[in-house]
């Protein structure tokens, strides 16, 4: 191959080629791996524990990656409403995640005011949806009047890694 009046050879041509897939590649894998890292609800939004003594609102903290968000969406089923087969966008996963974690978090809360060793947490809301595995819960930090919590999942076979990030408050 000539290109202005230089010869290239074949095996530069390739090496160039295989060096663009191997780049296109790695963009692409850092992009399904890219995170989710979002505050989702509001103040307003929240609710009681099971007992009516302690309560959790918004905004809660969620840190997983699109790849667990995508495959967290393809096991849950329709929304009401909507037709059979389908299935939530992934980016409405993480605030379930958020949501669904601090709820079963604080509810371990209420029970033995002490952070709960590990709380199992499903996907919750007008679909059914599956299991997103055990999170192991620690408090944060002990305020007056409020106990912030982390809850963490290691990958397994339920979801990728997922971190949630919520606050405990009297009712």
């Amino acid at each position: 191959m000539r290109m202005g009046g230089a010869r290239l050879p074949v095996r530069a041509i390739c090496s160039a080629a295989v060096l663009l897939l191997a780049s296109a590649s790695a963009v692409s894998a850092q992009l399904n791996a890219s995170p989710y890292n979002r505050d989702c609800g509001t103040a307003l939004q929240g609710g009681l524990t099971k007992n009516e003594r302690w309560k959790t609102n918004g905004p809660w903290h969620v840190r997983m990656s699109y790849e667990t968000a995508r495959r967290i969406a393809r096991r849950v089923g329709p929304s009401e409403f909507q037709p059979p087969g389908s299935h939530p966008h992934p980016r409405d996963v993480p605030c379930v995640v958020a949501s669904s974690v601090a709820f079963a978090g604080a509810n371990g809360w209420a029970a033995r005011q002490e952070s709960p060793d590990s709380v199992s947490v499903r996907w919750t809301g007008y679909a059914s949806g599956p299991s997103f595995g055990r999170f192991r819960c620690v408090a944060t930090t002990r305020r007056p009047g409020a106990i912030d919590e982390t809850c963490s999942h290691k990958a397994d076979r339920h979801a990728g890694a997922i971190v949630v990030q919520f606050t405990v408050r009297p009712a």
